[in-house]
């Protein structure tokens, strides 16, 4: 006979579990934003002769709406065409988030350049002329920019000037370090004698594969449709074996398709993937009310997997990087993917493995949450589909 402080214990663990399964439930019907890839990154190409510098900036559009308010007209948190000219409003906004000096003496800036790929990225270029301040170290500053496009932005710069040749030097910067300072060889007043003060210390290895594996953990954390698709794919539960190959078929089909994209292979439109991603989505919510045999489902993570691949690929085909960081970006920005999802999974398996086994959850509660992945999986199609 099992003990009243038994008992209790019990009524404690149900309770828990039961609200845990309530907040699956919840999170999954609420309306989420139609695009669930966003990445923080944006890069540059800081090119100077001395006197002048050009500042060549890629952003994605919803991350420089996000940068520069003024510039969204419509308030819809996205930037179309039509709000990306030199003369739309908010421009004046544009070129004050990016400064310049040379010798404590500022440089004056125009808005030289403001381009949509007809993409979800854009670029624009502030050109500053008469930088002649008595210093050997031009500064540029792109801190306003970077902190209105969020606190975990990344930016990735590449710098030319006469110091920094024959090789450009990379430099990887956010909201709290992002001041860029290009040595010149031969800078105005100053005795060819002095010594230069030294400029920003260059993006190596390390600094990159940091920075990318924390995108990729923060990428799949914040990416709420490869959740619930992950969610919808294991929640049945199957020998360990087989969870194992279904995790591993998604996680290679979607490394191969990520590759593929961001070394410029292959790259369909966000239009097409966003919505297929979104029905993945609901097929596999609907699948799950009929599905007898778990071990074969690895078959449909894979095939899911290629077009996931491609969405996670949006989130950093749509700025340049520079070529000499992609292999390891690439590479870190996966292993960080992977390490986040593991993370999920180490909490949704055990989860779901212990309400099976309730028959106050089962089947009710499994229908529920299913039919809740696939409400959210049609609403994402719908909202992709119609307001993209």
């Amino acid at each position: 006979m099992k003990s009243e402080a038994h008992v209790r214990l019990q009524q404690r663990v149900r309770r828990a579990a039961l609200a845990a399964a309530c907040f699956v439930v919840a999170l999954l019907a609420w309306p989420l934003e139609a695009s669930a890839h966003r990445v923080g990154i944006s890069s540059g190409k800081y090119v100077s002769d001395g006197a002048n510098v050009e500042a060549i900036i890629a952003f994605r559009r919803d991350d420089l709406a996000r940068a520069v308010p003024s510039l969204d007209a419509d308030a819809n948190g996205l930037l179309s065409d039509a709000e990306l000219t030199p003369s739309a409003q908010g421009t004046a906004d544009l070129l004050a988030t990016v400064g310049a000096e040379r010798g404590g003496t500022a440089c004056p800036g125009k808005l030289a350049k403001l381009v949509a790929d007809g993409g979800d990225g854009v670029s624009f270029t502030v050109r500053f002329e008469g930088c002649t301040g008595d210093a050997s170290v031009l500064t540029i500053d792109v801190s306003r920019l970077l902190r209105g496009a969020g606190s975990g932005h990344r930016h990735a710069g590449v710098l030319e000037a006469p110091a920094e040749l024959p090789k450009p030097r990379e430099v990887l910067l956010h909201g709290d370090n992002a001041k860029i300072e290009l040595a010149l060889t031969s800078p105005t007043g100053l005795d060819a004698a002095a010594s230069p003060a030294p400029p920003a210390p260059p993006a190596t290895h390390l600094s990159v594969a940091r920075e990318f594996f924390v995108l990729g953990v923060e990428h799949i954390w914040t990416g709420i449709d490869h959740i619930v698709f992950l969610l919808g794919l294991v929640m049945l539960g199957g020998k360990m074996k087989d969870l194992l190959l279904t995790v591993s078929a998604f996680t290679v089909s979607h490394s191969i398709t990520l590759a593929l994209a961001v070394l410029g292979v292959v790259a369909p439109s966000p239009d097409i993937i966003e919505p297929i991603i979104a029905l993945s989505v609901a097929y596999v919510g609907v699948e799950n009310f009929f599905v007898k045999d778990t071990s074969k489902r690895w078959r449909i993570a894979a095939a899911f997997g290629f077009i996931h691949g491609f969405g996670f690929a949006g989130a950093l085909g749509e700025v340049a990087l520079p070529k000499e960081s992609i292999p390891v970006a690439l590479a870190m920005f996966n292993i960080g993917v992977e390490a986040g999802q593991l993370v999920l999974l180490l909490a949704i398996v055990p989860l779901f493995t212990y309400l099976r086994k309730q028959s106050w959850f089962t089947p009710r509660g499994m229908w529920a949450v299913s039919g809740a992945i696939v409400a959210a999986g049609l609403f994402w199609f719908v909202q992709r589909v119609a307001f993209a």
